[in-house]
């Protein structure tokens, strides 16, 4: 299960002392999250209601649009340029992807799916890579600060070779 864990510890030396630790473990499954699920599916939604072919879910992408929002929320940022100074080509490059045309859309502290598609929506930039009708694939990726869950940081990659 993704998320924050709780795990209790206990050493014990050969003389029977023994001491007692509380650690927390943070998971991230590499299958797509329900709320990345469903932010694609919204947009796809949209799409399709306006006669533009769905984006196809793309592992590659995924990887890239996840490890932007992990490093945007770990690091309490928000740019297309992530800390370590890589662009979106760069992330889609080393990824695999190797894109003829990308865009990526960005949002902070909202914590559903929903909330994202509306303020997407209500931004003619970030709608316009949404409904961008030559891009063929996508993912949408989802980053956590494990301290402080209102600093989430959602990506959606587009792109297509």
């Amino acid at each position: 299960m993704n998320g924050a864990h709780q795990l209790l510890t206990k050493a014990v030396d050969a003389s029977g002392n023994s001491r007692t630790k509380t650690i927390i473990v943070h998971t991230l499954n590499a299958d797509v999250l329900p709320m990345e699920k469903q932010l694609l599916q919204l947009i796809n939604n949209e799409r399709a209601l306006r006669g533009i072919r769905v984006l196809i879910l793309n592992s590659r992408i995924l990887n890239a649009a996840r490890k932007h929002a992990q490093d945007m929320a770990s690091n309490h940022f928000l740019s297309h340029t992530g800390s370590n100074g890589w662009s979106l080509g760069m992330r889609l490059d080393a990824e695999g992807y190797f894109w003829t045309a990308a865009g990526e859309d960005l949002a902070a502290t909202q914590l559903a799916a929903q909330e994202v598609f509306n303020a997407w929506m209500n931004n003619a930039g970030q709608r316009s890579i949404m409904l961008d009708e030559t891009m063929v694939d996508a993912a949408v990726g989802c980053g956590y600060d494990f301290k402080d869950f209102n600093k989430s940081r959602w990506v959606l990659n587009v792109g297509h070779l």
